[in-house]
């Protein structure tokens, strides 16, 4: 806790992040077609929950695409 703290008051983390760090992916995502072939299906879902989630955090932006070329 004291180390979030110092994060909020340095403005080096917002609520949407605390957030997402607490919480994971949450709410309906309609899951993509595995485009790998060394995730099986269920590897995938969980990893593009993940992806999907983060990506529509300002720091993460563009991280999906870097993990993952679509």
């Amino acid at each position: 806790m004291l180390t979030m703290k110092i994060l909020f008051g340095s403005n080096e983390i917002d609520l949407q992040e605390w957030r997402y760090f607490l919480t994971g992916p949450s709410g309906d995502i309609d899951i993509v077609p595995n485009p790998t072939d060394w995730l099986d299906e269920l590897e995938w879902a969980e990893t593009y929950k993940q992806l999907y989630s983060m990506s529509k955090l300002t720091v993460f932006k563009g991280f999906d695409d870097f993990f993952i070329e679509f």
